[in-house]
C-alpha cells in the first residue's frame, strides 16, 4: 500500500535514521514502506590537534541539532507539520576510535577518531597476543596504546564506547553497541555475538600489573544483535536532539550501529557470498564470509554484520577526501572566472571526462594520502600527484588518475582476498559519495576489483537510510523474520540496482595503473619521514623525526622498522622488494666537481636523553638496547671512477662531520659543518664514524648498484661526486630512538673568496 507521508508523520509511525559521517552528519526520515520522506544534514570537519584526528563534543552536539533542525525544516516546508512522535529511531556513526568517559559521565580524553595510526605498537602486540589482526583503528588498541604511553586517564575509565554508543547512551541512557559496532572495538564471538570472552580474559592478564581498578568487559557496552530492544528516547534525550521541545520522548530505538554495517544494509549485503565497498571520507569493502580465512592478515579486519555474521573488510583511510579538493580548484576557476557554478554540473563534467581516458591513466598517479594508510604502511598521508614527462597527461588521464587513485589502496588490500583466500562474492554493491555520478566510479571500481559492480538508487546516500531500515527491523518485522530474508522479502524486493562488469581492456588498463603504483611508493614514504612545517619567525622548514612504523613492502609483506628522517643527495631505487639490506636500495650521492669551504644550514632539535633505542628491522617484535641516539650531519666530496668490472671505487677529497648530542630549543642560523680536505684521520677531533662508510651503493654504468669502494684519501684529486646526509638518528637502519626531531633550513654551500 502507498503511504501518505503527513499521515505518516502525524500518526508517529515515521521511523529515523541518523549517521555520523566524516564529513557530514545526515538524518532521513522513512516511512513503513522503507520510503525517504524527509531529510537533514550538516557538514562538518575533523580537526588535528596535538597529533590526533578529533571532534570535540560540542561539534557533535551542535552538529546533530543542526542536522534535525534541517530535517524539521523540511518536513515543515513539504507537509506543513511539525515531528511530534516518532516510531523507532536508529543511531549510526563511523566505527572504531576512543571515547573514553569516568564514572561522573565526563570524557577523559578528547575523541580519538578512526582515522589515528598512532597506535602501531599496541596494535602489533596485541595481534600476536589474540592471534588475530587488531587494527590501528580499533578501540582497544587506541586504549592499550594509552596504557603503553603512560596515560593517566586510564585508571579513572568507568565507559569506553564509540561514536555512535556515546550518542546514543545520551539520548537513550542505555549503554549498547549493535553487535557489529561492538566488533570493531574488540573481536567478537560470532557464535555467541559478544566480545570474545578469550581474548578479553588475555587482556586483563596482560595489563594486570597496572592495578586498574577495572576489567575489560564492565568497561564495554553490552553487545545487541539487529532488532534487539536497546532502550526508547528519554526526556533529556529529546531535548538534546530537538532543543525546540516539540519531539516528545518514548520513541524505540534499535541497537546503534558503526557505517560498516548500515551500508550493508543498505546494498543488502548481509548474506554469505555478498559484499559492498563503501566510497566516501574513508573506504572500505566488505564480503560476507562462508568460511574462515586460512590466517590472519594485517589488511584484512573481521568484523560482523549487524546479526552477528563474520565479514571480511578492507579499510582504507582515505578516499574521496583528496578527490573533492581537486574538485574544488575547478569550482574556483568558474568563480575567478565570472562563470557559473552548479557543483553537481562540475562533478559530473569531470567525472565523465574520465570515461575518455586511457585505461592505464597515461602512467599519471595519484596518492590520496591525506591521513596515514595502514593497508601501505603510512603512519602519516602526504597527497601527491605523480607523473614523468613522457606520461599522457590531459584532463581526461588526469581524473581518472585522481579516481583511480581513491580506490588504489582498496584495490591492494582486495587482491589479497580474492586471489590468495580465494574468497567468492555472488554480487558486490556499491554505495556512498563516488557513486553519486551515475556510471563513473562504478565502472572504474569493476576494472580495479575485476568484478561486476551493482548500484541502487539510494548509492550516493546509503548510511543514514541504511540506519533506518534497522529502526525499522526493530518496530516493523512482524513475521520474526532473519534481517537477510527481511531485507530480501520487504525492504529490496528484487531490486538489485544497476550493474556493470568491467572489459579486459579495463581491468589489464587498472593493474598497470597499481602496479606503477606500488614502484612509486618511495616518492610517499621520503613526503612522509620529512614533513613541511611553519618556522616561528617564518617560512617553512624541513622537520625530519625518528619513528617506528608499521610498513608494507611491495603492498605485501608486514614489517615493523625504525625509520628515521633523512634528506640527502641521491635517490631511491624503487621498487623495494627486501629489507635485509636498506642500503641497496639508495643510490647515494650526486655529480660535483666543486670544492666548498662548508655546508651551511639552519637548525633545531630535539635530542632524547635515554640511554636505549629501539632495534626494530621488521619480521619480530621490536627490542630495546643500549645506546644513545643522536643527531647527524655530513658531507663527502669523493673522487669516482668505474673498473672494467662494474665496481665503482673512491677517494676521499673532503669531509665534514657533525653530530648533535643535546637538545637545541632555539633555532640556530647560518650554522656552519666545515669541509676539511685530505686525510683527516691524524685531527685530534677524528672520530671512526668520519672515516670510509662500507655500505654505500651508487648505480653503475650497467644499471646495478654496487658497493662504493673508498679506498683513500687525497686532497688534490678534482671530485666527481658529493654526498651530503642530514638525519634525525645516527645509527645504521632500523635502530634508534623513537621521538628525536631534527629541524632544518636554508641548506647551502658556503665559498670562500
Amino acid at each position: 500500500m502507498a503511504y501518505n507521508p503527513k499521515s505518516v508523520i502525524e500518526a508517529g509511525q515515521a521511523i529515523l535514521g541518523i549517521e555520523f559521517g566524516s564529513t557530514r552528519i545526515k538524518a532521513v526520515l522513512i516511512d513503513p514502506e522503507y520510503k525517504p520522506i524527509a531529510q537533514g544534514s550538516h557538514t562538518w570537519e575533523n580537526q588535528l590537534e596535538n597529533g590526533l584526528w578529533t571532534y570535540s563534543i560540542d561539534s557533535i552536539w551542535n552538529g546533530l541539532q543542526d542536522c534535525y533542525s534541517e530535517l524539521r525544516n523540511n518536513v515543515k516546508e513539504q507537509y506543513g507539520i511539525e515531528i511530534e512522535n516518532l516510531a523507532s529511531v536508529g543511531i549510526s556513526a563511523m566505527m572504531h576510535g576512543y571515547m573514553p568517559f569516568n564514572k561522573e559521565g565526563e570524557i577523559l580524553a578528547p575523541f580519538r577518531t578512526w582515522r589515528n595510526t598512532n597506535t602501531g605498537q599496541a596494535a602489533a602486540e596485541l595481534s600476536d597476543l589474540f592471534v588475530f589482526n587488531v587494527p590501528l583503528r580499533w578501540s582497544i588498541s587506541h586504549l592499550y596504546q594509552a596504557i603503553l604511553d603512560g596515560e593517566d586517564h586510564v585508571k579513572d575509565i568507568d565507559y569506553l564506547t564509540t561514536l555512535a554508543g556515546y550518542i546514543h547512551w545520551k539520548l537513550t541512557g542505555k549503554k549498547v553497541l549493535g553487535v557489529g559496532d561492538a566488533s570493531g572495538m574488540i573481536p567478537v564471538d560470532p557464535a555467541t555475538k559478544s566480545y570474545n570472552a578469550t581474548m578479553v580474559e588475555k587482556f586483563d592478564k596482560l595489563i594486570a600489573p597496572k592495578g586498574f581498578s577495572w576489567k575489560l568487559i564492565d568497561i564495554l557496552p553490552e553487545s545487541l544483535d539487529a532488532g534487539m530492544d536497546a532502550g526508547c528516547l528519554t526526556e533529556e534525550g529529546a531535548k538534546l536532539l530537538d532543543p525546540s521541545g516539540n519531539l516528545k520522548a518514548g520513541a524505540a530505538f534499535c541497537p546503534p550501529e558503526g557505517d560498516a554495517g548500515t551500508g550493508m544494509v543498505a546494498t543488502n549485503a548481509v548474506r554469505p557470498r555478498t559484499g559492498n565497498v563503501s566510497a566516501g571520507t574513508s573506504s572500505f569493502s566488505m564480503i560476507v564470509l562462508e568460511k574462515d580465512l586460512s590466517q590472519p592478515h594485517e589488511v584484512i579486519d573481521i568484523v560482523t554484520t549487524p546479526d552477528g555474521s563474520p565479514v571480511a573488510m578492507v579499510h582504507c583511510n582515505n578516499c574521496t577526501s583528496d578527490l573533492n579538493s581537486w574538485i574544488g580548484l575547478f569550482k574556483e576557476f568558474l568563480e575567478i572566472s565570472g562563470l557559473p557554478v552548479d557543483m553537481n554540473q562540475i562533478f559530473s563534467n569531470l567525472f565523465n571526462a574520465a570515461l575518455k581516458a586511457d585505461t592505464d591513466c597515461g602512467g599519471i598517479i595519484s596518492y590520496n594520502y591525506v591521513s596515514g594508510e595502514p593497508v601501505t604502511g603510512f603512519a602519516d598521508g602526504r597527497p601527491l600527484f605523480v607523473r614523468s614527462a613522457t606520461d599522457n597527461f590531459n584532463l581526461s588521464n588526469f581524473m581518472r588518475a585522481i579516481i583511480s587513485g581513491a580506490i588504489g589502496v582498496l584495490k591492494i588490500g582486495n587482491d589479497i582476498l580474492f586471489n590468495e583466500e580465494k574468497i567468492k562474492g555472488d554480487r558486490i554493491t556499491g554505495h556512498g559519495g563516488l557513486f553519486r555520478t551515475p556510471v563513473v566510479g562504478q565502472k572504474i571500481l569493476a576494472a580495479a576489483l575485476n568484478s561486476p559492480i551493482s548500484c541502487m538508487e539510494t548509492a550516493g546516500e546509503g548510511g543514514p537510510w541504511g540506519m533506518a531500515i534497522l529502526a525499522s527491523y526493530l518496530v516493523n518485522n512482524s513475521k520474526n523474520q532473519s534481517l537477510a530474508d527481511f531485507l530480501d522479502e520487504a525492504v529490496f524486493a528484487g531490486n538489485t540496482g544497476t550493474e556493470i562488469a568491467p572489459t579486459p581492456e579495463e581491468v589489464e588498463g587498472f593493474n598497470k595503473y597499481i602496479e606503477n603504483y606500488k614502484q612509486c611508493l618511495g616518492i610517499e614514504k621520503a613526503a612522509g619521514t620529512m614533513t613541511p612545517e611553519k618556522r616561528e619567525d617564518g617560512g617553512t622548514c624541513c622537520r625530519m623525526d625518528v619513528e617506528l612504523l608499521e610498513v608494507r613492502v611491495m603492498g605485501m609483506i608486514d614489517i615493523q622498522v625504525l625509520v628515521p628522517g633523512t634528506l640527502f643527495t641521491g635517490r631511491n631505487i624503487e621498487p623495494i622488494t627486501t629489507a635485509k639490506d636498506p642500503y641497496q636500495n639508495i643510490d647515494f650521492g650526486v655529480p660535483f666537481t666543486g670544492r666548498p669551504s662548508a655546508l651551511m644550514f639552519d637548525y633545531k632539535c630535539i635530542v632524547s636523553p635515554e640511554e636505549w633505542v629501539w632495534y626494530a628491522k621488521g619480521m619480530s617484535k621490536p627490542k630495546k638496547q643500549a645506546g644513545h641516539d643522536e643527531i647527524e650531519a655530513y658531507i663527502y666530496l669523493q673522487h669516482r671512477w668505474e673498473d672494467e668490472n662494474g665496481e665503482i671505487h673512491s677517494i676521499r677529497v673532503g669531509t665534514g662531520y657533525e653530530r648533535f648530542s643535546k637538545t637545541q630549543e632555539e633555532w640556530v642560523n647560518g650554522h656552519r659543518l666545515p669541509i676539511h680536505y685530505g686525510d683527516i684521520t691524524g685531527e685530534p677531533w677524528y672520530e671512526e664514524y668520519m672515516g670510509f662508510k662500507e655500505m654505500q651503493r651508487a648505480v653503475n654504468s650497467k644499471g646495478k648498484a654496487v658497493l662504493i669502494q673508498e679506498e683513500g684519501w687525497d686532497a688534490t684529486l678534482e671530485p666527481t661526486h658529493m654526498v651530503i646526509m642530514l638525519t634525525s638518528g645516527k645509527y645504521e637502519a632500523f635502530v634508534g630512538h623513537a621521538g628525536n626531531v631534527f629541524w632544518v633550513d636554508n641548506v647551502s654551500l658556503v665559498y670562500e673568496k
